[in-house]
């Protein structure tokens, strides 16, 4: 059994931002900052957190070996543009997955589940000149996945 952890904390702040006009709304908006200095770095979570928990080798006889994991990913609210104007909530993803390694270890068989808390989230965003364009997860995910090492 392996069990895998991290935990991570950026304090980034811009020293610098020239020509950056951060209000540009008319009339201006009291609630943005003053400074392109005081924006958030976009796409940068202050904390993220991980752990993963994977058993390996559970011996199913005739039928081979059975590898299990179950892995969980925080990360914090975070600003998806430069401008700040999409701020991300704080999301939580969990994931499993069971493989069965055949005889021979040439083909496998994998049962998963990704984003297991059916958490809607933002992936990234971009701004034209219209309208922001926000990307959004996949939702809740099972599938199957064969492999046939050559």
């Amino acid at each position: 059994m392996t069990i895998y952890g991290g935990f991570s904390y950026v304090d980034a702040d811009y020293d610098e931002f020239d020509n950056f006009a951060v209000n540009t709304f008319f009339p201006v908006d009291s609630s943005r900052p003053a400074s392109a200095t005081d924006l958030d770095f976009f796409n940068v979570a202050k904390y993220t957190a991980n752990a993963s928990i994977n058993y390996q080798g559970i011996d199913l006889g005739g039928m081979g070996t059975l590898s299990v994991r179950a892995a969980g990913y925080w990360r914090d609210e975070f600003a998806s543009n430069i401008r700040n104007y999409i701020i991300y909530d704080d999301t939580f993803l969990a994931q499993a997955s069971a493989t069965l390694h055949l005889p021979g270890d040439k083909l496998t068989l994998t049962l998963y589940g990704k984003n297991l808390t059916n958490e809607e989230y933002g992936q990234g965003a971009t701004a034209t000149s219209l309208f922001f364009v926000d990307f959004i997860a996949p939702p809740r995910t099972y599938g199957v996945r064969l492999t046939y090492d050559f």
